[in-house]
């Protein structure tokens, strides 16, 4: 993939330390970025648990080395940041196909969609967003942009509507004939069009966008000439009975224009990014994995339970996914590498989550490639852990995994503990 400007591309994996050989332009912006994501204030880039709080603040950590290069570190994110003379791609953890396949079921395709745009190897995940955007957008305009009434103020030269007289005589008394009004005019500048003509604008002029999509952004642009700028409250805009046909167009363009994340000033130049948070996206197209797979057998996020100490402080436990069974069966997604030993500290927490829900037996849900070494099931007092994995291997077909994956769970449901409760209990 090329961004099709005169930039310098560059490829980083996510939650790993590159060293990236940067002008000095691009490294005082990179370092700006670094101090203005420090506290970002968006809600989206929270981290999913308690514990990640301070982890999931750290979006972005940037050293410079003696021999004149520039180290870059990008947390649990995905997606872009476009400085002045290059463009940083910043790529998953685990192979591109595997990421965009749980993805895809974490934010839902839309429902034309029907190819495989962005499950090949060589597509980053902005691009397939803002393809996703584009074709549910390019849907609507074939038949058309939705018109609404809204309020306008506007010097007329004839009545109409209501007439401002305090203005409008001191128009007059200045010589000029207009007449001050506020009528409902039928325009296409509504809230819901703001948000598709926002989308379109920033994949038109985004350096990591092919120029195959900008070029389409444009042409689409072009039916959107008296639609105005983004306000702050078009954000809140839902579909209404005549506009329900917007759901997916306002659902990938909302995608597109609520991450873009922080965009500033570097002198002369610019600096923005666009980054994705990738520990909420896996945990969300996993457990809908397991839950369109589990049919008719339930599969939800658990509600959170608080706990209490004798001091007052509380501690919550929120596991990823809950399982309908009786009693209810809790596991957690781990966007990790499965290496050859145990994680204590997964391992620990989900122990946790299984006495917190009192859970006969707890899931712990990761990635395996082709070093990884199944760890199998854990017997911890009364509690069964087991810890399964997706076959992230970089010849893995992500729909075969998925298949896998789904057909492991089922054979844990079925599993007892190693050491039955009333053989622990005879002890």
């Amino acid at each position: 993939m090329t961004s099709g400007l005169n930039k310098t591309e560059l490829v980083i994996t996510e939650s790993k330390w590159h060293e990236l050989d940067l002008n000095d332009e691009d490294s005082v912006a990179l370092r700006t970025l670094q101090d203005k994501w420090r506290t970002p204030k968006v809600s989206w880039f929270k981290g999913k648990d308690d514990d990640e709080d301070e982890l999931g603040s750290k979006v972005l950590d940037v050293r410079h080395l003696r021999n004149g290069k520039t180290e870059v570190k990008v947390f649990d994110a995905i997606g872009a940041i476009d400085l002045p003379g290059s463009v940083i791609l910043v790529y998953p953890k685990i192979p591109i196909p595997h990421f965009n396949y749980i993805a895809s079921k974490a934010l839902s395709l839309p429902r034309m969609y029907s190819g495989n745009f962005g499950m090949q190897q060589g597509t980053h995940f902005l691009e397939l967003i803002c393809a996703w955007a584009i074709e549910s957008i390019e849907a609507i305009l074939r038949d058309g942009l939705v018109r609404d009434y809204k309020k306008t103020r506007a010097p007329l030269q004839t009545v109409r509507g209501r007439v401002h007289m305090a203005s409008t005589f001191l128009n007059l008394s200045r010589g000029n004939l207009a007449i001050d009004s506020t009528f409902e005019e039928y325009s296409v500048d509504t809230p819901l069009n703001r948000v598709l003509k926002n989308a379109l604008e920033f994949i038109a002029r985004n350096p990591a966008i092919s120029d195959v999509l900008k070029k389409r952004a444009k042409t689409n642009l072009q039916q959107f000439l008296n639609v105005s700028a983004l306000r702050s409250a078009d954000l809140k805009a839902v579909p209404q009975r005549n506009s329900n046909h917007y759901a997916d167009a306002l659902h990938f363009a909302n995608q597109v224009v609520m991450k873009k994340g922080i965009e500033l000033g570097v002198g002369g130049s610019r600096a923005k990014s666009f980054l994705y948070k990738t520990p909420l996206l896996i945990e969300e197209g996993i457990r809908t994995i397991i839950r369109t797979g589990l049919a008719p057998v339930e599969v939800v996020k658990p509600k959170r339970v608080n706990l209490t100490s004798s001091t007052g402080k509380n501690v919550s436990a929120n596991p990823d996914i809950g399982i309908s069974e009786k009693p209810l069966l809790v596991g957690d997604v781990k966007y990790k590498i499965q290496t050859k030993d145990w994680r204590r500290a997964d391992l620990a927490q989900s122990v946790f989550f299984a006495v917190a829900y009192e859970a006969p037996k707890s899931l712990i849900i990761d990635f395996e490639n082709e070093g990884s070494k199944p760890n199998g099931d854990l017997q911890v007092s009364n509690i069964l852990v087991s810890a399964l994995g997706w076959d992230a291997s970089s010849d893995a077909d992500p729909e075969v995994s998925a298949g896998k994956l789904i057909d492991e769970v089922k054979l844990w449901l079925g599993k007892s503990s190693i050491k039955f409760v009333s053989e622990l209990t005879s002890n």
